[in-house]
């Protein structure tokens, strides 16, 4: 399972998870589109998600700070970005001492054996069925209101990851048993070490990247693990389990400590990351930037929907589930409070961009901003704000507004409409 995506253009970013949109692909084209970097250069990449874009303009010169709502995105950044790395630090060494020492969690163990056990003769004998089936049967962690409180989430103390927050919260749905007691040894590991620093945030991003890739998710993200009811299984679901559920969570992480640690050195610089919404984030905001990037969601999926199990874990703590007017759970397992970007609300959307406008107008000489057009909203991904609309927020804040299309094109994740026309584009607007 790939953890990296190399580019042939330009020095290869590491792509530590799955990311919708990622820009991956055509970051070579759109640093081609940006002005070059001076000496003392800063620039702001906001949403910055995956930090492919910061580590790209963090390798070209500038001074980046990388900015996004989620945690588990500042988490990231700060690993690939190399923000306060020392020579002293040597990640690769703590995370080989912790896969060899991390030790079991007796309780933990104990409660989840007999699916374990399950889980790993399924695997023996190739019989995806059964791994389905746990699917389906895979308990909820938290209880509906009047049920009986969970013996395991209530040994859990404020911190998950002493105990076992992945295992208790998501084994058997979103990944394996096995993966699941993997991932809490590991950041169990982690946080009784007391690593701190970039040390840490390379562990911790790398065991997120470990997790990105086992799950058994449509397109590995987090809104929701598979619909396997009896009756909905396709032989794509049992290839994909099999494959999913074989998976090591140490052997990723291992692979992903490398080519974090690798990044964050090569990048390292006067870069720092901030987790906060944008509109926050404007107000603390005095020096000028020669660039502002900006890759905002434009749709009304909700983007902290498909990374709500990386925020969880990369947070360590216990979260209340959102719940159905029935009181049940959400099939997804989303945690109540998550964050809601404005950007994603047709009603909110207008004034958030032209918020962001402003902003950008006040402080930078170039703006840039990554737009993907959908060819109609019959996909259910309509845009909250349509590109010509947008043009003209553009055009309203700035004198010159230029167009490029990056010739690329996404695809969706049902089968049907796998030609999409959602064009990748880049607005670069100045004074």
């Amino acid at each position: 399972m790939a953890i990296v995506l190399p580019l042939d253009r330009v020095v290869p970013p590491v792509r530590p998870v799955q990311y919708l949109g990622s820009k991956s692909r055509v970051v070579a084209a759109i640093t081609d589109a940006l002005p070059a970097a001076r000496p003392g250069s800063r620039a702001l990449d906001l949403f910055s998600g995956s930090s492919v874009v910061a580590q790209v303009l963090a390798h070209s010169g500038y001074a980046v700070t990388a900015v996004d709502a989620l945690g588990f995105a500042a988490t990231l950044a700060r690993a690939t970005l190399g923000i306060a790395a020392s020579d002293r630090d040597d990640p690769e060494l703590l995370a080989r001492t912790i896969v060899a020492s991390a030790p079991p969690v007796p309780d933990l163990e104990a409660a989840f054996a007999v699916e374990r056990e399950r889980e790993r003769a399924a695997l023996r004998r190739g019989d995806a069925d059964t791994l389905l089936d746990q699917v389906v049967e895979a308990p909820e962690a938290w209880p509906s209101p009047g049920a009986e409180s969970n013996d395991v989430l209530a040994r859990l103390p404020a911190n998950g990851y002493q105990y076992g927050l992945a295992t208790v919260c998501y084994a058997g749905t979103y990944i394996g048993f096995e993966q699941a007691l993997e991932t809490d040894r590991v950041l169990a590991s982690i946080a009784q070490a007391g690593t701190a620093g970039w040390s840490r945030d390379v562990l911790v991003a790398a065991c997120l990247s470990a997790v990105s890739a086992c799950a058994f998710t449509a397109g590995k993200h987090f809104a929701q693990y598979h619909r396997v009811d009896v009756g909905k299984r396709t032989e794509f679901h049992r290839r994909r389990i099999l494959q999913d559920r074989r998976l090591q969570v140490t052997t990723l992480f291992l692979r992903a400590v490398r080519c974090i640690a690798s990044a964050g050195r090569k990048n390292a610089g006067a870069h720092s990351a901030v987790a906060r919404p944008v509109d926050e984030f404007f107000r603390d905001v005095l020096e000028p930037q020669q660039l502002i990037y900006a890759d905002p969601p434009y749709t009304a999926q909700q983007y902290s929907r498909f990374y709500h199990v990386l925020e969880v874990l990369d947070a360590g703590n216990i979260p209340s589930l959102q719940q159905r007017s029935d009181g049940t759970a959400t099939r997804g397992l989303y945690p109540s409070g998550r964050y809601l970007s404005p950007f994603c609300s047709r009603r909110d959307a207008p004034g958030a961009f032209q918020r962001l406008l402003k902003f950008a107008a006040r402080h930078t000489e170039t703006f840039a901003l990554s737009y993907s057009a959908s060819r109609g909203a019959s996909t259910g991904n309509s845009r909250t704000v349509d590109y010509e609309a947008l043009v003209q927020l553009c055009r309203s804040s700035f004198r010159r507004v230029r167009h490029i299309d990056l010739n690329h094109r996404y695809r969706r994740f049902n089968p049907v409409q796998m030609d999409s026309d959602d064009r990748e584009l880049l607005l670069i607007c100045s004074q």
